[in-house]
């Protein structure tokens, strides 16, 4: 068993970010009502700014999660 860390924390929340990036992505492109084509600002209007064709969020935490994986 190893012991904590700051190191490993930081790991922890990288993993989780990353997680929630591709859990929502997915679940819009596995969905039978969404897929890529209604993927967009107009159809998913709970994400309020996009930047690029995607959530800001996805922009936010997936630069956030690749960044604590590194350290």
């Amino acid at each position: 068993m190893r012991s904590w860390s700051w190191r490993g924390e930081l790991h922890a929340i990288a993993g989780y970010n990353l997680f929630w990036v591709v859990e929502d992505l997915l679940w819009f492109l596995l969905n039978p009502h969404y897929g890529w084509r209604k993927f967009n600002q107009s159809q998913v209007w709970w994400h309020k700014r996009w930047f690029l064709g995607l959530p800001v969020d996805y922009w936010v935490l997936g630069l956030m999660g690749l960044v604590l994986v590194t350290v």
